[in-house]
């Protein structure tokens, strides 16, 4: 069985609760970095059913890869003939190396191992080269099934919330934040307002890092556009004010749909979890979110615009003597600054019309 889903999604949960209920269950964990020898999860595996060490050729006392299969095969039958069937699980596939994903493919096409189950978990988010093509034959087969899992439904969260002793009347909110993702949702059942747990926004950074280079400044864009962000205002806001190409931003919007951060649905992107466009605003120092706000008049184009020059425009406006205060004769109050006459009015050069007053700033 093929488990799939994105971080956090209870992928490991389900297939611990599918072990529990074996009679001869192991796990094989594979490992997100370097260093790992060939067969890792597999090994792992081979060592908790006969209790040796070293890798798995060594374990099994095969030589060369096809009888390295056979040898696990045999291993396999003999187990489950003293102690029953037995259930490998292989959690993390997207990690696994080629070997490992060969002999899962050697054992599901061959049906070499009857008393063998596999239940394999993987992010179906990061899903690419060699386990790409090890998923592409394996979905082939009859005896192969997929199970795809998505968010809790707004029920589900109500009756979490109850049973965690929250207020359930926060459902919908919870489930528009998160997703109904049930990582998020744990993190969150206790935390009143728009508060982002540091293990969440741990999470969500990690997964933007793998996301193209230029994947933080277009989804801190999309994240200031508002809930919705259409296509067109959101290459009109990237590539004409902080000058990235259109090849690009279309580049980082379909990672971000593939990686379940995003989705969209007639040219309109929208973040998967409220909860990422909370992480991406908060990352943004407090002057570079104002700066980065895109303003409430319309362009030329329909489109919004971010507005970067207001600070020079400002200073400019603050220099002029029009905005110097006057003395006032009444103690302790300053009389209202007035809006500078046309000589001194600065204008913007992104609008072309008459800067807002210092005032609107404060």
């Amino acid at each position: 069985m093929l488990v799939a889903g994105e971080p956090g999604i209870g992928k490991t949960s389900l297939a611990e609760d599918g072990a529990a209920r074996a009679p001869v269950a192991v796990f094989g964990r594979c490992w997100d970095g370097t260093g790992a020898p060939p067969f890792w999860p597999w090994a792992q595996a081979v060592r908790q059913l006969t209790g040796r060490h070293g890798e798995l050729a060594e374990m099994l006392g095969a030589t060369g890869e096809f009888a390295l299969y056979e040898a696990f095969a045999r291993l396999v039958a003999e187990h489950a003939a003293a102690h029953g069937r037995v259930l490998v699980v292989l959690d993390d596939l997207q990690w696994a190396d080629a070997s490992s994903l060969r002999l899962l493919e050697f054992l599901a096409t061959t049906r070499a191992c009857p008393e063998l189950t596999v239940i394999a978990t993987y992010r179906d988010t990061e899903v690419g080269g060699p386990l790409a093509r090890t998923l592409a034959t394996l979905v082939r087969l009859p005896q192969v099934e997929r199970l795809t899992l998505g968010g809790l439904g707004e029920d589900a969260i109500a009756e979490y919330l109850r049973r965690a002793g929250a207020d359930a009347t926060r459902a919908a909110e919870v489930a528009r934040r998160t997703g109904g993702n049930p990582f998020f949702l744990g993190e969150l059942v206790h935390l009143d307002g728009g508060e982002v747990p540091g293990a969440v926004a741990d999470v969500l950074r990690g997964r933007m890092a793998a996301m193209p280079p230029g994947a933080p400044g277009v989804l801190s864009a999309a994240a200031l556009l508002g809930r919705d962000a259409p296509l067109d205002v959101l290459l009109d806001v990237v590539h004409d004010v902080m000058d990235v190409p259109r090849d690009e931003v279309l580049e980082v919007l379909d990672a971000a749909v593939r990686a379940r951060l995003l989705t969209e649905h007639d040219m309109v992107y929208r973040f998967a979890h409220d909860i990422v466009r909370d992480v991406l605003r908060d990352g943004l120092a407090p002057l570079r979110r104002r700066a980065c706000t895109p303003a409430s008049r319309p362009c030329s184009s329909g489109a919004a615009r971010i507005w970067p020059s207001w600070r020079t425009t400002t200073a400019r406006a603050w220099s002029s003597p029009a905005w110097r205060p006057r003395r006032s004769s009444t103690p302790g109050r300053r009389p209202p600054t007035p809006w500078p006459s046309s000589p001194t009015r600065t204008r913007s050069s992104t609008w072309g019309t008459p800067s807002p007053s210092p005032a609107s700033f404060r």
